[in-house]
């Protein structure tokens, strides 16, 4: 398995490369010189937080791609929310917006007891 250094290494490299950038162009875009570009794709040393959020920026991508991480959810109990679960909340929530009905009674009673 690689290394945080190589993965990130590996993304910076191909995120200058996909955009048709020399190391010199990324260099005074990110405001470093164009060996600490070389050095950071080289796996030698990583940007610190300043130019990674700079990366980030100037290519249009999170911090966690350049980390090389998928989305995934901390919570191991986390399921999507079903169909069905997301049609009835959206009627409940219809429901709610309607003049005299008991889900709107609720709300605003919530509303008024925590003003």
């Amino acid at each position: 398995m690689d290394s945080l250094k190589d993965i990130i290494a590996s993304n910076l490299k191909v995120l200058r490369i996909n955009k048709d950038m020399r190391q010199s162009e990324l260099a005074e875009a990110l405001g470093v010189t164009q060996a600490a570009v070389a050095r950071y794709e080289a796996g030698i040393t990583t940007p610190n937080e300043e130019v990674l959020l700079k990366y980030a920026d100037l290519f249009d991508v999170s911090l966690d791609q350049i980390f090389g991480r998928s989305v995934r959810y901390q919570n191991s109990n986390f399921e999507p929310i079903s169909a069905d679960l997301k049609r009835e909340f959206d009627n409940l929530l219809a429901d709610s917006l309607k003049p005299g009905s008991k889900s709107r009674k609720a709300i605003e009673e919530i509303v008024k007891n925590n003003k």
